[in-house]
């Protein structure tokens, strides 16, 4: 994918919306269950074990059903995982050893993948929508802002055009110039 756009699309409804607008030449990766909102995915990460996956603890129950519903299923893009799994048919074996020689293992959240793969696939522009990563109520957000940062930092640093949607607040005032 040398020189292409990419487009980070996470859950957040305050920044995520304009993705339906995004043209065809921006490849969309986005994460989890975010199949169920009808995007056009290019690559879906799903970093969690298996057993996070298929435990209704995590989801409600019905939507747990349906996520791996979804990745029992073969789709015409890959599902990037830690591991392959042969009951996901998608499922593709994320590079894990190639992303940890790029240095810290900042790994606290799937953003960091993301970034991480981006790096070495040597995209040329990424845009980020729907990851806001609000840091201002606990949550698990207070723990992964920090190297979401980080990996905006070192994808700039590697060259690439990092653009965060102008709702978000991911970096206050981040395109301003």
């Amino acid at each position: 994918m040398a020189g292409g756009k990419v487009a980070f699309v996470g859950f957040s409804a305050k920044s995520n919306q304009a993705v339906k607008d995004l043209p065809a030449d921006v490849e969309i990766w986005t994460v989890n269950h975010a199949w169920k909102f009808g995007w056009r995915i290019g690559r879906l990460f799903e970093m969690h074990p298996k057993e996070h996956i298929e435990s209704p603890r995590f989801y409600t129950p019905e939507l747990q059903a349906k996520h791996v519903e979804f990745l029992r299923e073969n789709h015409a893009f890959p599902v990037y995982m830690l591991q392959r799994n042969d009951d996901y048919p998608a499922s593709v074996e994320y590079p894990i050893g190639r992303t940890l020689a790029l240095g810290r293992r900042r790994f606290s959240s799937t953003f960091c993948y993301m970034a991480a793969l981006a790096i070495l696939e040597r995209v040329s522009h990424v845009e980020i929508y729907g990851f806001d990563m609000d840091d201002s109520y606990e949550s698990e957000y207070r723990y992964q802002r920090p190297d979401a940062l980080y990996w905006i930092g070192r994808m700039e640093g590697a060259g690439i055009t990092v653009t965060v949607n102008e709702n978000s607040p991911l970096i206050p005032d981040a395109n301003l110039s």
